[in-house]
């Protein structure tokens, strides 16, 4: 309430923006910062004045009264402007910004913003530098805020000079929640010298500074606390990639009296320490370790070796690691024999070890570490399995029958004909699940109206039953869908068995109707079609980088014959060769498969196995900057006198001609496709999108060629031309000529599927479109919902409608929609995944999610549910993309390979932005039931 005297009102604000040096000079920042009642008005200069006289009050109130002689850099940027002057980015790659921001709209204070919401990284460090002493123990600490976002933040001291040896001390900011809390780390100076104060980080958020401090502890701290004087780049930040069975030492620990929950220092017992979950950088597993005393036996310390026992392990063989023990320790396997290990340098290797009963280890605090001081640290045991085929466990015998099956049971079998081409004696191959107790090994399964049927069990239930059972088959098909009968169970006869996989012979050959197909030198050596030659050279590649790549020749390793007389499969690999005859680190594989009568499928991936260092700020992997990738299939012995493209027939001089598909879009319902036919470098054909196929007719021998997903994996292309050995045809992966190159992340795959379909020269139409659509659009064999839901193989699911949940039934319709719409896009690794609309730190990107959390095996139950195909597609498409481009099937860091992606944090950046690990990865269920179901 404002005396009857006071008439005129002062609202005072600190603001933004530059210096106060008049009206308008600074902007209100929605805060008020002083209240002050006069009888009259005030002149301008006197508001300046007072604001002035006010800000250094407010400045002197805030500085401590009494100065800390151990403080020996102590930074609270409350000049604002003024402290930028005291820090400078030494490493800026991206546009990365400092400026000084008020963190409260209530206390008069500064902090430094550091805004990098574009991704980069960065290092920023005080301009000035401070002395350390070799011996003396220092403290730096940090007041700290940062949003949500996608990057590694840490604060860190770093030496400076003409020595300079890099970080003394690191620690990452954790916390994302935009909440300030403190972060801090202790180290021992090893040698006097200069050093720096600041921060560095990657990726992408905004972070605020409040107060950063250096100071020596007098006397030093004892390096007794938890995580206290632990190297700086320990090797337990590599805790993210932990894989195998693990246990926590805790768990597992012989308690007795040698463990106590009492964190006390020569007590003479291990002490069970919980730390605090925000402030955990050395990455405790479920923030809980256990330390020694601090004092090693050598040097009179009465802390005992401490036993760990982990039993009912699964009997075979196990590389057996234990966690850093940060200082130097003892272990023993047999509590007799001891080996000292070095703490700091990463899990401890305890050997490849057989175990069919409990395992145990002691460790013991039996070593002073030099330099380092304190106690020893047991954080976990991990237990990699290994394959080993000497002691695989036998196969279950079939335990006797309880609740017995009907003799035959039936359910039905659905075709779905989505190209809806007529199909003729196409192979499909399908997965049946079965209940528990429901189908033993031993029964049979018949379909009526398909031929050539093969059967073979995949996986078993734990009562030895069949829990999936995998088809191959021959089936006509004329409508877009039918239906077959498919009778089971112990009164039926037994189809034969699907073969196992064994190696091939030099100069394998299979036949696939009238075609013979041999292998030697290449993915084939020739094909023959009716005893003449139609194709006499092995297929090359361009491969083409920006460093000056330039790899043409496949060099075959290995082949695989995955099939027999009724159904030929091969599967080969190997490597390109450089221009000197030696192995590039390009790996390729190649899977022929007879897919209809006279009708060759062509799986052909080429993987990037090279160490090249393209884009690194877009990934985590090294990469290669890719500028084409052609599958080139010459010496094919056709002479047509025109060529059948998808809308034109176009005659055929030997020159070239050349089908491409192209296109741009934010996302499929955005997509702006074009596609062209060019004959003799003249456009003759074009449109929006097409499919990618063509056909060469001559007099008494022709070739059928098409692409899978030629728009979705878009660029493409098709280029035929007159070769001096014949005629050759090109696919295009990745079209040359595009306007930058592709980053060929290590590790992932780019893959076509082709389809080659001989004949002599008189194909018809429907004929053709047949066998083409047996690789582009292939049958695809599923079973009712309620069959699916009744088995339990997708957990508790059913097909029933009830009213009540309308809501939901509604919405996953229209959420798969407006998903495979608007969240989905067409390119070369991009087709099959989906993304966040928001990007990770809600700004206006789009971050691919690489099928976080389970999508695949969410797609496939909803499918289940409802026998709706469009989630079945969407669960097939995200299988091929997530295999190829998601997966690490080589890496230079040999913990990633088999491990899939984190999502990214931006569209922009491709799909390999980090490193797998556990908290982004796990979920197999969904690969799992598409190969169980579809191969």
């Amino acid at each position: 309430k404002l005396p009857a005297s006071a008439n005129h009102l002062l609202i005072g604000n600190v603001g933004g923006g530059d210096a106060f040096s008049g009206t308008g000079g600074r902007t209100f920042d929605g805060s008020i910062d002083e209240v002050a009642v006069f009888s009259r008005a005030l002149t301008e200069t006197e508001i300046i004045a007072r604001h002035r006289v006010g800000r250094q009050l407010r400045h002197q109130e805030s500085e401590p009264s009494v100065v800390d002689p151990h403080t020996l850099f102590h930074e609270t940027f409350a000049d604002a402007k003024g402290a930028l002057r005291r820090w400078e980015f030494t490493e800026n790659s991206g546009r990365c910004q400092l400026s000084v921001a008020r963190p409260s709209k209530v206390v008069d204070s500064y902090a430094a913003y550091i805004d990098f919401r574009e991704k980069g990284s960065w290092s920023l460090l005080s301009q000035g530098a401070v002395v350390l002493r070799a011996g003396a123990q220092y403290s730096v600490s940090a007041q700290v805020r940062r949003r949500l976002g996608y990057t590694t933040t840490k604060l860190l001291v770093r030496s400076s000079g003409p020595a300079a040896t890099g970080n003394l001390a690191e620690v990452p900011v954790t916390k994302r929640q935009n909440e300030p809390h403190g972060i801090s780390v202790t180290f021992v100076a090893k040698v006097d010298g200069p050093v720096r104060i600041g921060f560095t980080g990657s990726g992408y958020s905004e972070v605020w500074v409040e107060e950063v401090r250096l100071r020596q502890n007098v006397p030093p701290l004892s390096p007794y606390g938890t995580g206290l004087l632990l190297a700086p780049n320990s090797p337990m930040a590599q805790a993210r990639f932990r894989t195998g069975a693990f246990f926590e030492a805790e768990q597992v620990a012989d308690v007795g009296d040698a463990v106590s929950d009492g964190d006390k220092d020569r007590d003479g017992k291990w002490a069970v320490c919980q730390v605090d979950p925000d402030h955990n950088p050395w990455l405790f597993s479920e923030n809980t370790v256990i330390k020694s005393d601090s004092a090693a036996a050598a040097d009179g310390g009465q802390c005992p070796a401490l036993k760990l026992t982990v039993p009912n392990l699964l009997p075979g063989l196990y590389q057996v690691y234990l966690s850093d023990t940060q200082r130097d320790a003892a272990i023993s396997l047999d509590g007799g024999e001891w080996r000292r290990v070095k703490g700091s340098t990463g899990e401890n290797e305890l050997g490849l070890i057989r175990i069919d009963k409990a395992f145990t280890v002691w460790i013991k605090h039996q070593f002073p570490t030099a330099g380092n001081p304190g106690p020893i640290y047991v954080d976990y045991l991990r237990f990699m399995p290994v394959y080993d085929v000497e002691s695989r466990p036998e196969e279950p015998a079939e335990p006797a029958r309880t609740e017995q099956p009907p003799p035959v049971s039936t359910t039905t079998l659905r075709l779905w004909n989505a190209a809806g081409a007529p199909r003729r004696r196409e192979w499909v191959t399908a997965g049946i699940p079965f209940g528990m107790g429901q189908f033993r090994p031993s029964d049979g399964i018949q379909i009526d109206g398909v031929t050539s049927l093969r059967a073979r069990p995949l996986v078993l239930w734990s009562d030895g039953s069949v829990k999936w059972l995998r088809l191959q088959f021959r089936a006509d098909s004329g409508a877009e869908r039918n239906e077959r009968v498919v009778r089971y169970g112990r009164g039926v006869s037994q189809p034969e068995t699907i073969p196992l996989s064994s190696p091939g012979p030099a100069g394998y050959t299979f036949r696939c109707g009238a075609a013979e197909i041999t292998i030697k030198d290449g993915i084939w050596s020739r094909i023959t079609l009716g005893g003449r030659p139609l194709v006499s050279h092995p297929p090359t590649v361009r491969f083409r980088t920006a460093e000056g790549w330039r790899l043409e020749r496949l060099r075959v390793e290995s082949v695989m014959v995955m099939g027999d007389k009724h159904r030929p499969e091969a599967l080969i690999k190997g490597h390109l060769l450089r221009a000197d005859g030696k192995p590039a680190p390009i790996a390729f594989q190649a899977l022929l498969s007879e897919t209809a009568p006279q009708t060759l499928g062509l799986r052909f991936s080429v993987l990037n196995e090279a160490d090249e260092r393209y884009q690194p700020e877009k990934g985590c992997s090294p990469a290669l900057a890719l500028t084409e990738l052609t599958l080139v299939l010459d010496g094919i012995q056709v002479s047509p006198t025109a060529v059948q493209w998808p809308t034109v027939s176009v005659p055929f001089n030997g020159n070239a001609q050349a089908l491409l598909q192209t296109g741009t879009g934010a996302c499929v319902a955005e997509f702006q496709g074009k596609w062209t036919v060019r004959a003799d470098d003249t456009v003759v054909a074009s449109g929006n999108r097409t499919d990618g196929w063509l056909d060469l007719r001559g007099p008494r021998a022709g070739l059928a060629l098409g692409v899978r997903e030629f728009v979705e994996r878009c660029p493409r292309s098709i280029t035929v031309r007159r070769s001096d050995v014949g005629v050759a045809i090109e696919v295009g992966l990745l079209p040359a000529g595009q306007e930058q190159a592709f980053r060929f992340a290590q590790g992932t795959r780019l893959t076509a599927e082709i389809v080659l379909s001989p004949h002599d020269g008189a194909l018809t139409t429907a004929d053709r479109r047949g066998r083409l659509a047996s690789v582009l659009a292939p049958l695809c064999a599923t079973l009712p919902p309620a069959y699916y839901c009744q088995t339990g193989v997708f957990g508790p699911v059913t097909d029933q409608r009830d009213s009540r949940f309308n809501g939901y039934y509604a919405s996953a319709t229209h959420g798969l929609k407006t998903l495979r719409g608007r969240h989905m896009k067409y390119g070369i690794e991009d087709w099959g995944d989906y993304f966040d609309p928001c990007g990770y730190v809600r700004t206006e990107t789009k971050l691919w999610v690489n099928m976080e959390w389970n999508y695949m095996a969410a797609m496939v139950v909803e499918f289940a549910r409802t026998g709706d195909q469009e989630f079945w597609r969407a669960a097939q498409q995200a299988a091929r993309h997530f295999a190829d481009t998601d997966i690490a099937h080589y890496s230079s860091t040999p913990a990633w390979v088999g491990g899939s992606y984190a999502h990214t944090g931006d569209t922009r950046e491709g799909h390999q932005v980090d490193p797998p690990n556990f908290a982004h990865a796990g979920w197999p269920e969904g690969m799992l039931w598409v190969y169980y179901m579809a191969g």
